[in-house]
């Protein structure tokens, strides 16, 4: 059996996955199944995880030993191939080194993971480290002190009510990267809903 499919076979039934990318320069404790991406590898741990671990990519961003080798030609990013690869029984995904470095990079990050959520079927959120969250299929309630902005990269329909400044009481139509979501205040528990993938944003 070849090295993804041993990990996919090995995560049958588990409904969350840690995802390690090449922005994580530092080692990252992570409590369940792990996919090192590409540099990611630079943040595994030196001793043996007590669950499922796989690396791969194409080895543009780190000479850490690698399981699945991706070819460096190709139209897709190391991540979309992940991403693409999971299956439906996983509903969380903890992202940790995809935010910072080159601002292209970072952007299609985001598109690959707005996709992601785009072929689920029932409720499935994304973190990115601590300061970006991505869901579908709400609501979805949040603990928020402090500015937050919402986003979502298609026309969606956005209900945003409680604890915060400027609520959405009812289903409002915003439109790709609209300003209509930028800069709010919340002031405690806040629920989002959309109908379509929706990013939060906690800086």
């Amino acid at each position: 059996m070849k090295p993804w499919d041993r990990f996919l076979s090995e995560i049958n039934g588990q409904s969350q996955i840690f995802i390690i990318g090449p922005m994580a320069h530092a080692e990252v404790p992570a409590s369940g199944a792990t996919v090192y991406v590409d540099g990611g590898t630079a943040a595994e741990p030196a001793s043996p995880a007590p669950f499922p671990v796989i690396r791969i990519g194409d080895g543009d961003s780190g000479a850490g030993l690698l399981d699945v080798t991706l070819p460096q030609d190709k139209d897709f990013s190391d991540l979309a191939f992940v991403l693409q690869s999971l299956p439906a029984h996983i509903d969380r995904v903890e992202m940790v080194g995809f935010l910072g470095g080159r601002r292209d990079h970072e952007l299609m990050n985001f598109g690959e993971v707005h996709a992601f959520l785009k072929t689920r079927t029932r409720f499935t959120r994304v973190n990115f480290d601590d300061s970006v969250i991505a869901f579908v299929g709400g609501p979805l309630e949040l603990e928020i002190e402090g500015l937050f902005s919402v986003l979502v990269f298609e026309e969606s329909s956005v209900r945003l009510t409680g604890a915060c400044k400027f609520p959405l009481q009812v289903p409002t139509l915003l439109a790709p990267a609209s300003s209509r979501g930028l800069s709010n205040e919340g002031q405690g528990l806040i629920k989002c809903e959309s109908s379509k993938p929706c990013f939060v944003f906690v800086p």
